[in-house]
């Protein structure tokens, strides 16, 4: 699975996302499977309704940060974690979220493909 970089405070941070990451987000926010992460993290992202804007709460920021907290620590458990506020800061107002989002879906499977980050292979063929 490839991993990712975000810039805070003039500092790389790799982000890998996966079943670590996961596992770590279900340690933090006990829950007992992937699905349930998934549901957490779907929570801290709001759907606006036309016309309409949505509030991302302070609870719903913490997830984020958990989120991007867990992808640098699966990506390598020995750094030192950058500070939340700012790490907020950048993703909301340095239009950094996106990184963090595209390489959260990326390792999400895909309908008709098991493997995070593969791309399907063709089906195997009888030959007669």
């Amino acid at each position: 699975m490839a991993t990712e970089k975000i810039e805070i405070q003039g500092k790389a941070y790799p982000i890998k996302f996966g079943y670590g990451a996961f596992r770590l987000l279900g340690e933090k926010w006990n829950c007992p499977g992937m699905q349930s992460v998934i549901n957490e993290i779907q929570a801290a992202f709001p759907q606006a309704k036309k016309d309409e804007e949505v509030e991302i709460t302070f609870e719903s920021g913490d997830k984020v940060a958990d989120l991007v907290f867990s992808a640098i620590t699966n990506a390598d458990p020995n750094l030192d974690l950058p500070n939340k506020d700012e790490l907020l800061n950048i993703l909301f107002l340095g239009g950094k979220l996106s990184i963090v989002m595209d390489a959260f879906q990326k390792s999400m499977p895909s309908q008709g493909n098991p493997k995070p980050g593969k791309k399907p292979g063709k089906k195997a063929t009888k030959k007669k």
